[in-house]
């Protein structure tokens, strides 16, 4: 659905570094587990912004996360407090994330990703 010919819409952002601004793995034992394939965002057409990351499970068991989506105006404050979703990838699994907004407000974002395990009881954060 996205065209990056279409002069009239928005182009994607998309990180096709290996230096991803817009996510942040906030749990250290996730380093050499979880691999980030992509991270990007592109406008909607209803101009709502939906953001994307590639993740990749780099173990033989799974892998229990926890994903959350901060959405930011022009002036880089956060438009929501995010909820933490939970998601299981499989051994070697391959997955894609997605989210969008329900404001027209928001421009940037930042992707987290934690180890659901390392969560503390249900509610925090």
């Amino acid at each position: 659905m996205t065209s990056a010919s279409d002069p009239t819409s928005a182009s994607p952002k998309i990180d096709v570094g290996s230096n991803f601004d817009n996510l942040d793995i906030v749990d250290a034992s996730l380093k050499g587990k979880l691999g980030i394939l992509r991270v990007g965002s592109e406008q909607t057409s209803n101009d709502l912004l939906s953001v994307f990351a590639g993740l990749k499970n780099k173990t033989s068991h799974s892998l229990a996360l926890e994903v959350q989506t901060i959405y930011k105006d022009k002036a880089g404050d956060p438009l929501n407090s995010g909820s933490w979703v939970p998601m299981t990838l499989k051994p070697h699994e391959e997955t894609e994330y997605r989210s969008s907004s329900i404001s027209a407000q928001a421009v940037d974002f930042l992707v987290r990703v934690r180890s659901a395990s390392n969560n503390g009881a249900a509610g925090s954060n």
